[in-house]
């Protein structure tokens, strides 16, 4: 049997208000040759119902359910599911151009990259201010085959590193070899997947040209207050971050981004939850009887 080009990773926890756009963009794809595989995160507000019609109707739908693990498990699941030649990540609030399969498969015809890079636009709900459309998209073009980590430098001095999953797509014979998961139980789970990707990759490709709709929602993990879990999770990214660095195998030049990096989250860190801990003490105070 032909293997499929695409397999797209399409994560589903409660996100009814959104989902039934999201899977019209993917099944809607000017090039049917995918494979959508809905993984299904213990939702409870009526997503099943919506998927199953979907794959009901179209048997490149794939549905699998699964109790609530989070994100990440949620796309490690997928990935293990996956029968696609390339992988390709859409978080279920979100949306493909009609054209992004058909544009990545005329760039992984040429020379089947490992990876390749797109740009996003930006739009919001109408509870979260306007925000530009571009305002996730590259300075330039950055043209030609790369070699991973020296496209993650250049991107990186210029300001123009992304680390979203959904902004890209792999090969997944690649993502087998390097043994490519998403670390799970944390949240900003992109950041050390696409940084392992990038530091292993042997061919990138970028494609100048916005391919994903990314919706901006007030609701959204990025938007949620700070928490014990984003601290985590942050903590957690800097050390795995420097531990690549400790590992060697990689440039001075790849080192000192990928440090700088960390350094940047420790600050962000440092600033974000200043007094976190002595107001969560305050408050826990508040909320306690009083003692006799």
């Amino acid at each position: 049997m032909r293997e499929l080009l695409f397999s797209v990773i399409i994560p589903v926890y409660n996100t009814r208000r959104y989902l039934q756009e999201c899977l019209q963009s993917a099944v809607g794809q000017t090039l049917e040759d995918a494979e959508f595989i809905c993984i299904d995160d213990g939702s409870t507000d009526g997503c099943a119902e919506i998927l199953a019609a979907f794959a009901q109707k179209d048997a490149r739908v794939r549905v699998i359910r699964q109790e609530n693990a989070g994100l990440s498990a949620a796309r490690n699941r997928g990935m293990e599911a996956a029968q696609g030649e390339y992988l390709c990540f859409l978080d279920s609030d979100d949306l493909l151009m009609c054209d992004a399969l058909e544009t990545m498969r005329a760039c992984i015809l040429q020379e089947r990259p490992d990876m390749v890079l797109f740009e996003c636009e930006v739009f919001c709900t109408p509870q979260v201010r306007e925000i530009p459309p571009d305002i996730l998209r590259r300075s330039r073009a950055y043209a030609g085959r790369w070699n991973g980590e020296q496209l993650y430098v250049d991107m990186y001095r210029a300001g123009d590193y992304r680390c979203m999953v959904w902004s890209q797509c792999m090969r997944r014979a690649f993502a087998e070899e390097k043994r490519l998961r998403f670390d799970a139980g944390l949240l900003y789970e992109d950041e050390l997947f696409s940084l392992r990707a990038m530091l292993a990759a042997e061919s990138v490709r970028h494609l100048y040209r916005p391919l994903y709709r990314y919706r901006q929602r007030s609701d959204s993990i990025v938007n949620s207050p700070r928490s014990l879990l984003k601290l985590i999770s942050k903590l957690h990214i800097a050390l795995e971050e420097a531990g690549l660095c400790m590992q060697g195998g990689i440039s001075s030049a790849a080192r000192f981004c990928v440090l700088d990096a960390a350094k940047g989250m420790l600050e962000n860190v440092r600033r974000e939850y200043a007094g976190y801990f002595s107001d969560a003490r305050s408050s826990q105070a508040e909320q306690s009887p009083a003692q006799p």
